[in-house]
């Protein structure tokens, strides 16, 4: 008995508990029944696929269970003791019974439920085959997309009002973005965004395309000159925003495989032609 005890405090280390996920049918039972609103990310019954859960956005609650070893003082967040008499009695060799706890995750409001202590279940401290959940990358991509990226504004000079054959300056001001703790399916990601592009619209019917957002005069990188007078045009830009992602879990940064395109509002600026008066050299 005392080496089957020696062997039980070796293997259960004192840290965080394990934590799955799970849905109505596979919940029930241990002394906690879930609730019919309750559903596993992805499910049939919340719209998604079998292979994951759907985009921010189109979930339902679903529910995170936490298993402790059944001492005194532990809870999901930290365990203090797993060699305590109820852990260790009464289960198969190399088991210990774990109190099983609960809460619900709403992925729309970003909210997470206290835990619930529900029974108590005999099984390994920690089984090999299990993983900390993870957001698919699919799910990643699709929370990047669904966050609130700046749009950017061109700045022009001379304002207002240009000539046509001029040199028409062109630059805009936006910075690099960063998301802690964005809520993706089953865990927490961070982001951050980064422009990557410019595609400037001069409302004549012409673009370009630069990595470079422009300064001001007299360090200008990006012009334009019109052509017609009497025109009214309305430039604008697009920025083109590059992501990276970590999971909760990790310091490694990865990039995100697709980009997200931003249309910035339209400035106006009237283009009128430079006249040309002679002057008498006499006064």
């Amino acid at each position: 008995m005392l080496l089957v005890l020696s062997w039980l405090l070796q293997v259960v280390p004192a840290e965080a508990a394990d934590i799955e996920i799970c849905g109505p049918k596979s919940c029930e039972g241990d002394g906690w029944v879930v609730g019919e609103e309750a559903t596993t990310p992805g499910s049939a019954k919340d719209g998604g696929s079998s292979g994951g859960a759907a985009a921010p956005g189109a979930q339902k609650p679903y529910i995170e269970k936490a298993y402790t070893p059944a001492c005194d003082g532990n809870k999901p967040e930290e365990v203090v003791d797993s060699g305590c008499t109820r852990a260790t009695t009464g289960c198969g060799v190399g088991q210990l019974n774990f109190w099983v706890w609960r809460r619900t995750v709403d992925p729309v409001a970003g909210t997470r439920s206290d835990w619930q202590q529900g029974g108590m279940v005999c099984r390994s401290p920690r089984d090999p085959t299990e993983e900390d959940p993870r957001a698919t990358l699919p799910q990643i991509v699709a929370a990047f997309k669904a966050l609130t990226v700046p749009v950017a504004r061109p700045q022009i000079q001379p304002s207002g009002r240009s000539l046509v054959g001029l040199d028409t300056i062109f630059y805009t001001r936006v910075g690099a973005q960063t998301w802690t703790d964005v809520l993706v399916a089953v865990e927490q990601i961070d982001f951050t965004a980064t422009p990557e592009r410019y595609i400037w619209h001069f409302g004549d019917g012409t673009e370009l395309t630069t990595t470079d957002p422009g300064k001001p005069y007299p360090n200008q990188t990006i012009t334009h000159q019109y052509k017609q007078s009497g025109a009214r045009v309305s430039p604008s830009v697009t920025v083109v925003w590059a992501g990276k992602y970590r999971h909760h879990d990790e310091t490694t940064w990865h990039e995100v495989p697709e980009r997200v395109e931003a249309d910035g509002p339209s400035v106006t600026l009237e283009v009128a032609s430079a006249a040309s008066e002679l002057v008498s050299g006499e006064q």
